[in-house]
C-alpha cells in the first residue's frame, strides 16, 4: 500500500471509473490533506513522443519528495499524474508530501531512485552539509517569495517596514530573503520587531503581525477570499533577484540512471504545458488536489505563476548560474553555512538541454 500523503500512478481501469465524463468524478473526488492518501491518474492515448519510453521493461518506481504539502508549484507533476505522462515515460511516480521543513533533501539523500524539489537555499544548505545531491533543473526560475501587508498599514516600500511587526522564522527561506532584502536596501533590522510562529494569513488579518512573508498567488488568494485589502512587496522590485526552487536528485541516481531523471523532467514539462491549456478536465484534477473549488481562481493562479516558471528570455526548467551564485553568497553572508559547496559539482545543466534537444516543441520552451 502507498504511504499516506502520496499520489501515485493507478491502474487504468480504476482511473477511468473515477473520472467519468458524466461528472461522477466530481461527486466522488477525494478530499486531499497532508495525512491522507492522495490518488489520481488517467492513462490516455497519446501520439508518439520522442521521449516516450519502451514498455518492454517494467516501469521504474520513483519517489518525488516535497518539502511540505502539495502546493500550486506542483501543478506540472499533478497534471502529469492525471494525464498519464509519467506512465508514458515508463515511470511509476508517487508524490510524497513533507511534514517538516528540510525533509525533502534528507529523504532524497537516503532513498534510491528519488527526486526532490526544494527552495534553492535549502538545497544549497544540504549540499554544504555534505549531502551528495545535484540540482538538474529549475522548478521556479524566479523566487515566489513576497511580503504581504494590510493596506491600512501603508507599507509601499522597504522604508515603510520601520516599527512594523514581521512574521520571522529563523533559517526559513522567507526569513533568508527578508534579511537579504533589508541588507540590499541598507535597512537596519533594529527598526523592526520579529515574531516567530505567526506566518499565517489569519495572523495578518488579526493584526498580530504587519508583514507576512508568503508566495505569489497563494496568500493573496486567501486574503482576497477573506475580503482583506492588501499590498505586497516584491523583492525583485527592490533589487533582489533570486531563483526560487530546484529539482534535484542523488549524484548516484544521475550517474547510473540518467534516463529516469530526463524522463521525469520531460513529463513535468509536458504536464505544465497541458495545465496551461486550462482544459476543464485538468482544472478539475487541480481543483481536487489543491482544494480550490473556483476554476477562475485556478486560471488566475496559473497566470500569476507563469512569470516565475519562465521569465522572459528563458526556457522552463533552465538553471541560472548567476542567481544560484547570488543565493550561495547570501548564505555565506548570513553565516548559515560553514562549508561553501562548489556550484560546478552541485549543478547539472545537461539534463534540461538534452530534454529540449529531444523534444523542442514544448510551448513553454517557445
Amino acid at each position: 500500500m502507498p504511504e499516506a500523503g502520496t499520489l501515485q500512478n493507478m491502474p487504468a481501469g480504476s482511473a477511468r471509473r473515477g473520472l467519468g465524463r458524466n461528472g461522477d468524478w466530481v461527486r466522488r473526488r477525494v478530499r486531499f490533506a497532508v495525512a491522507s492518501a492522495l490518488y489520481f491518474a488517467i492513462f490516455v492515448s497519446c501520439s508518439a513522443q520522442s521521449y516516450s519510453a519502451s514498455k518492454s521493461t517494467a516501469p521504474a518506481a520513483v519517489s518525488f519528495f516535497l518539502d511540505g504539502p502539495v502546493t500550486p508549484a506542483e501543478i506540472g507533476a499533478l497534471t502529469s499524474l492525471n494525464r498519464g505522462y509519467f506512465s508514458e515515460a515508463n515511470l511509476k511516480v508517487h508524490i510524497v508530501e513533507g511534514t517538516m521543513h528540510g525533509q525533502a533533501t534528507a529523504r532524497v539523500a537516503s532513498t534510491p531512485r528519488a527526486i526532490g524539489v526544494a527552495n534553492v537555499f535549502d538545497f544549497l544548505k544540504a549540499r554544504a552539509a555534505g549531502q551528495r545531491l545535484i540540482a538538474f533543473a529549475s522548478a521556479s526560475a524566479r523566487s515566489p517569495i513576497v511580503f504581504y501587508a494590510r493596506r491600512d498599514s501603508h507599507v509601499k516600500s522597504i522604508a515603510d517596514f520601520a516599527e512594523k511587526v514581521v512574521a520571522y522564522d529563523a533559517g526559513h527561506p522567507t526569513s533568508i530573503v527578508f534579511d537579504a532584502l533589508l541588507a540590499r536596501n541598507g535597512f537596519s533590522k533594529s527598526k523592526i520587531r520579529e515574531v516567530a510562529g505567526q506566518r499565517t494569513v489569519s495572523a495578518l488579518i488579526e493584526r498580530k503581525i504587519d508583514i507576512l512573508p508568503g508566495r505569489i498567488g497563494e496568500e493573496s488568494r486567501l486574503l482576497d477570499q477573506m475580503g482583506q485589502p492588501f499590498d505586497q512587496i516584491n523583492p525583485d522590485a527592490f533589487g533582489l533577484h533570486l531563483s526560487g526552487s530546484v529539482y534535484f536528485t542523488h549524484e548516484d541516481t544521475l550517474k547510473h540512471e540518467p534516463d529516469i531523471v530526463r524522463h521525469f523532467l520531460w513529463a513535468v514539462i509536458r504536464g505544465w504545458d497541458t495545465a496551461y491549456q486550462k482544459n476543464t478536465e485538468d482544472l478539475q484534477a487541480i481543483s481536487a488536489a489543491l482544494q480550490i473549488a473556483d476554476f477562475d481562481a485556478i486560471r488566475l493562479l496559473l497566470d500569476r505563476l507563469r512569470p516565475l516558471l519562465r521569465p522572459s528570455g528563458t526556457r522552463f526548467a533552465e538553471l541560472d548560474s548567476n542567481k544560484l551564485n547570488t543565493a550561495l553568497s547570501i548564505l555565506v553572508q548570513q553565516r548559515l553555512i560553514n562549508n561553501v559547496p562548489r556550484l560546478a559539482e552541485a549543478i547539472n545543466f545537461d539534463v534540461t538541454k538534452e530534454v529540449y534537444r529531444s523534444d523542442p516543441r514544448r510551448p513553454l520552451a517557445n
